[in-house]
């Protein structure tokens, strides 16, 4: 979630006016269009990442500092920025599925876990 710096007044004036809305009509004015075929794969892929995330939780592996990059901006890395593997599509798309599908293709020290996804999870 965005960090917004409102200051404290600025924030007692967002709250009063929440406050103020009703369950009823808190949502009133918003329109959501129908879900996209995109929408339904993101979702069912955040739900594969979340499944493995509780997994590796509920083992009691505890999670380094500095343990993976982050990932929410992947999608906004300059294709220059990625080091891709050879024979491999230029494409970001391609860089994430073959990640995904050969994580440790892309050096000898690396430890991210090998999958058995199927391509559609991929």
């Amino acid at each position: 979630m965005p960090h917004y710096r409102f200051n404290d007044p600025q924030v007692a004036a967002l709250s009063g006016f929440l406050l103020a809305k009703a369950a009823s009509d808190l949502l009133a004015d918003v329109h959501l269009d129908a879900a996209t075929p995109a929408d339904r794969a993101w979702q069912a892929a955040w739900s594969l990442i979340t499944a493995a995330r509780l997994a590796i939780e509920m083992a009691g592996i505890k999670k380094p500092e500095n343990f993976a990059p982050e990932l929410t901006r992947i999608g906004n890395k300059p294709v220059t920025q990625l080091v891709f593997l050879p024979g491999m599509q230029h494409t970001l798309p391609d860089y994430i599925a073959t990640k995904i599908k050969q994580p440790r293709a892309f050096g000898q020290g690396l430890k991210m876990p090998q999958y058995t996804f199927t391509p559609a999870q991929i």
